[in-house]
């Protein structure tokens, strides 16, 4: 995620650059007759870059003023779109100053840079000469970088619309896995084993069991025990190394990973999902005698894809792994999960094994309560129960499954909005750009148009004349877009395109992106088509 806000961050900075320097060298082609003058009149040339340098200050300033507003308010409305209690108190969203410095001094340095270039152009040239030529070659140059200019514009936010995309979709994908699970009647709440009293394996067993026995008493209930719910991250698993029984020995470096996620008897039946296959956990297993693995359809799919994974034994390790651990011995697959990803974004779900709470009793863990009626009207009977239990030990984190499932997603909401947000800016900068380069060119060509229609052109030839400029632009601007993305066809991957690297899949993305831009450009250049179109060409050559 935080590769994906850097690069989108970097590339808008990219456009904007673009745009500062195409407006900065339309204004130094219309200002550069009035510097002629000024230096044909006597004003030295340092005079006249001290004044440039001035006015390249002041922009500058006043952009760096403004980013910084927009840059705190954006920081707030991301502090304020993070549920509370989801981050850490040391996590905090602060003004990077030194980060803001690179940026702004980047984005001065252009402004001084091309706001420098009419004093330049007519060092060069002389004050006459540069007051005579300068809708000649200096005029045909200044064009030729703000096609250049444009073109890149267009180019990168079709680069930064494709990954943008690519990212939502994956995350669109990643939400489906919710949609296999009933959430209606689903309470959830946390408690945290840590106190002296639960120091032992059989002690966190004892409360479990007690806890689910208590609340599955009453009729219509089932309750479960699980170290995560879905959707919400890797916190509540543990990364291992798998050992398949019947295949040859490997390396432990090339072993491959899993994730493991303790849970117990009733937990699948409690979220609504069927198993595909086998059977679940009964109360016997996680006992020495009784070591059973439920494995998801992901790690079938990755391991046992032409198999029957049923009655397999595999053995889960890590780097630390004693003889004697529990987790070391052979395990049994008794049953398929649907795949429910445990983490929401980028790349495949992970290939996840469910091992019984039993066998290693996790210190924190859910609650999963499922109740006819309504599930808030449950929780005081959870609260009860556990308080029964032990008076000492809260519940937090007290909501419905459906409540739950939203909030571990707002990480990903969150990612999203930011992106669009970004991928917006970028469309506003490269299509006011093209509005300002359109309307430039029209009037640089205000004579030429005057003539053409002196001549018998009709305003429906002008307008082409003038939306061809912008066609153009467009299509050059989408060329540099697919360019760009056959080479950094990596990077896009991993934008959250969940897995789906092709280039078919990126061009895919690249199309809705393209004719985004080209209506909303297109739409722009409507008022310079209109005004070509409306001149008067006697007034204009009497003007000339």
């Amino acid at each position: 995620t935080w590769f994906a806000f850097l690069s989108a961050g970097s590339l808008v900075l990219l456009i904007a650059c673009a745009n500062a320097a195409n407006l900065l060298l339309m204004q130094a082609a219309r200002r550069g007759h009035e510097i002629a003058v000024r230096m044909s009149l006597g004003a030295g040339r340092w005079r006249v870059i001290r004044q440039l340098l001035i006015e390249s200050t002041l922009l500058a300033s006043l952009g760096v003023l403004v980013g910084s507003g927009l840059a705190m308010l954006g920081l707030r409305a991301l502090d304020n779109a993070i549920p509370d209690g989801m981050l850490g108190y040391w996590i905090t969203f602060d003004f990077d100053i030194p980060v803001f410095a690179a940026m702004s001094g980047i984005g001065a340095a252009t402004v001084f840079l091309f706001g420098q270039i009419p004093a330049l152009a007519v060092a060069r040239a002389g004050g006459g000469s540069r007051r005579h030529g300068a809708r000649t070659g200096a005029g045909r140059t200044t064009s030729r970088w703000t096609s250049v200019f444009l073109t890149a514009e267009f180019g990168l936010t079709l680069i930064l619309l494709a990954g943008v995309s690519g990212s939502v979709l994956s995350f669109i994908d990643a939400q489906r896995t919710f949609a296999a699970l009933d959430t209606s009647g689903v309470l959830t709440a946390q408690v945290n084993l840590t106190t002296s009293r639960y120091e032992t394996p059989a002690a966190r067993v004892a409360f479990f069991e007690d806890v689910r026995d208590r609340l599955v008493s009453r009729g219509g209930t089932t309750a479960a025990i699980v170290n995560a719910l879905p959707g919400g991250g890797r916190g509540g698993t543990t990364e291992r190394q798998v050992i398949i029984d019947q295949r040859p020995a490997a390396p432990a470096e090339v072993l491959p990973t899993v994730f493991t996620l303790a849970t117990g008897p009733g937990y699948f039946d409690t979220l609504g999902v069927p198993l595909l296959r086998g059977r679940p956990f009964s109360e016997r297993d996680g006992a020495p005698e009784s070591s059973a693995a439920i494995v998801n359809a992901r790690f079938v799919e990755i391991h046992f894809a032409d198999e029957e994974p049923l009655g397999r034994r595999i053995r889960l390790v890590t780097e630390t792994q004693e003889a004697g651990d529990p987790q070391a011995a052979w395990l049994t697959i008794v049953g398929v999960a649907p795949t429910l990803r445990q983490r929401l974004g980028r790349g495949s779900p992970d290939p996840l094994v469910y091992l019984p709470y039993r066998a290693d009793p996790p210190r924190t863990a859910t609650l999963v309560v499922r109740s006819p009626g309504d599930p808030t009207a449950a929780a005081s009977r959870v609260r009860e129960t556990v308080r029964q239990l032990d008076p000492d030990l809260p519940l937090f984190r007290v909501a419905t499954l459906e409540q739950a499932l939203h909030r571990a997603s707002w990480n990903g909401r969150t990612a999203q909005a930011t992106l669009w947000t970004i991928a917006l800016i970028a469309l506003i900068l490269s299509t006011a750009g093209l509005y300002a380069v359109t309307s430039h060119a029209v009037q640089q060509r205000l004579r030429e148009i005057a003539i053409r229609m002196t001549l018998g052109a009709q305003p429906a030839q002008v307008r082409w004349l003038v939306l061809w400029r912008a066609i153009r632009h467009l299509a050059l601007g989408t060329v540099a877009g697919v360019a760009g993305i056959a080479a950094w066809s990596t990077w896009i991957a991993g934008w959250d395109t969940g897995g789906r690297s092709e280039w078919i899949f990126q061009f895919l993305l690249l199309a809705p992106g393209a004719v985004v831009v080209a209506l909303v450009g297109l739409t722009t250049t409507l008022a310079s088509v209109r005004r070509a179109a409306q001149l008067d060409p006697m007034t204009v050559l009497r003007q000339e």
